[in-house]
């Protein structure tokens, strides 16, 4: 694993999936740090979010996919929570219900880099105020698939990344079929 940014990928050409998540607020406001109030209060802008990917040794199900999405989801708080602003101006912090959402492609334009077109979808989706702040993606090549995990900074440090990235990847091969 090296430490980069999205201006220094070269992912091959393929199809760009996005999951996207139905999300509800719900429950009371809950408590924001510092560098949570900091980092939001800055709004939304590009590059405020943290990556990782990986590559898949063979293509899998995006619905397999979906389902080891949502257990990560369901296992990680913070990914089930969502920033608004509030009627005082200042950033909320509130709960919410993630449920099953469905794939969309998004389209990589002619002479378009790849990681330029993930940039901008993860640019839009993990955004301070999205909701969720969050999104996977899966790039689908000739050569395989590679998944893409972001998250907004508000909610996520590199090392919460690597847990999740962990958890992704135990809840991907639980929902596998075994080999015969």
């Amino acid at each position: 694993m090296r430490l980069t940014n999205v201006a220094h990928l070269r992912l091959d050409f393929g199809r760009l999936f996005g999951y996207d998540l139905v999300v509800e607020p719900t429950g009371p406001d809950l408590p924001i740090s510092f560098d949570q109030r900091r980092h939001v209060g800055a709004g939304a802008r590009p590059g405020s979010w943290m990556a990782l990917s990986f590559r898949l040794p063979e293509p899998v199900p995006r619905e397999a996919l979906a389902q080891a999405w949502l257990a990560v989801v369901g296992r990680h708080c913070t990914l089930r929570t969502a920033f608004s602003l509030g009627d005082d101006g200042q950033p909320r912090l509130r709960e919410t219900r993630v449920c099953s959402g469905s794939w969309r492609e998004h389209p990589v334009a002619a002479g378009q880099a790849v990681n330029e077109a993930l940039q901008q979808v993860l640019d839009e989706a993990c955004s301070p105020y999205s909701a969720p702040a969050h999104r996977l993606c899966v790039l689908e090549t000739a050569t395989g698939p590679t998944v893409v995990v972001a998250s907004d900074h508000a909610h996520v440090d590199m090392w919460s990344m690597l847990v999740i990235l962990r958890d992704l990847r135990a809840a991907l091969s639980d929902s596998l079929p075994a080999a015969p």
